[in-house]
């Protein structure tokens, strides 16, 4: 068995589900717009739940998840600390707040595939604090091997600010991922000066780039790296663009991660896989590049055939099976990961 290079993944962000609706045409909604959609029966997860259940799952009885949040006293919030726990992460850290909702988003869907999520506010998440982040200390400091620490979105910015903050003070490997009408909130917060990775999708590295809507993942990542190195030289970035693959910039160059295909079911969450994938990699003492990058990639693909935003029955055996059936060859630490009881 292979050991691992973190023991630990403590994160914070958004824990809740939602629903799917999809547009009838293709045509981008308008502002006054009314459009037929029609019901999906997918089932939709938030960001934390979505990037932490890969590593949970892939490393199960190695690796210990905490994620830190809040969801309300009602039974969509209990559902989805009981799908947590059955994930293999450690929900102790999970609050059950009375007086809000457990948070909800609705995902539409275009018939191409491609789409975009719209979250309620004033949620539970909405409640988390610096305290809730601040009583997993305990459990952090000291982990063997340092750990891992995750700043998703979907909860307040200070509390993730100071997860990052404690994690430093901890030596561990820390990760951001933002949401593109916060990003500028998240510069002056600080956010990505405490970050050893920042993961960006394409039009999350537009708003950072300050690049007009047409613009490409591709003509954005040189004002991303200029952008993120001022605020920390040594980031790595990764910056994913659907199946178009990725790009990873990390020792001063970017990196093309080519895809992995597959036929897509709802492509939704897979940037979060993908994100997934980049730290059970960290965990397990995979390089970002290649090995890491491959490995998330291959993550993202097998997601989307699963028609929910997780991908709840990946594993090691599947995705030996989806990388054989897709040709993908990956490098030859991602081949034993994959092989690794």
């Amino acid at each position: 068995m292979i050991p691992l290079r973190r023991s630990l993944l403590v994160g914070t962000g958004g824990i809740g589900s939602g629903m799917f609706l999809e547009l009838q045409g293709d045509e981008t909604l308008g502002r006054n717009e009314s459009r037929a959609v029609r019901w999906r029966e997918f089932r939709d997860y938030c960001k934390l739940h979505i990037v932490a259940h890969y590593p949970a799952v892939l490393l199960r009885d190695r690796l210990t998840v905490l994620p830190v949040g809040r969801v309300g006293a009602d039974d969509v919030g209990r559902r989805m600390k009981g799908e947590m726990t059955e994930a293999g992460m450690d929900v102790s850290f999970v609050t059950e707040t009375a007086g809000a909702r457990t948070l909800f988003s609705v995902c539409f869907l275009y018939p191409d595939g491609a789409g975009g999520n719209l979250t309620v506010s004033r949620s539970a998440s909405d409640r988390v604090e610096p305290a809730d982040v601040e009583a997993v200390a305990a459990r952090c400091a000291g982990a063997p091997g340092g750990g891992i620490a995750l700043a998703a979105p979907e909860v307040p910015l200070a509390a993730r600010v100071r997860l990052l903050e404690l994690a430093t003070g901890w030596g561990f490997f820390r990760a951001v991922a933002v949401r593109s009408g916060e990003v500028e909130e998240a510069v002056q917060a600080g956010l990505f000066r405490a970050a050893d990775l920042v993961s960006l999708n394409e039009d999350e590295a537009r708003t950072l780039a300050a690049a007009p809507a047409q613009a490409r993942a591709e003509d954005c990542l040189d004002a991303v790296a200029r952008r993120l190195k001022a605020e920390q030289p040594a980031v790595r970035i990764a910056v994913t663009a659907g199946r178009r693959g990725a790009h990873v910039w990390t020792a001063g160059r970017w990196t093309v991660v080519a895809p992995c295909p597959a036929e897509a079911v709802n492509t939704a969450g897979a940037g979060d896989a993908f994100l997934g994938g980049l730290l059970t990699a960290e965990a397990a003492g995979l390089p970002i590049v290649p090995d890491g990058a491959q490995l998330a990639t291959l993550i993202a693909s097998a997601k989307v055939t699963s028609r929910d935003t997780i991908h709840l029955g990946l594993n090691r055996a599947l995705l030996r099976r989806h990388a054989e059936a897709a040709g993908f060859v990956p490098a030859p630490g991602v081949t034993a990961f994959l092989r690794d009881a």
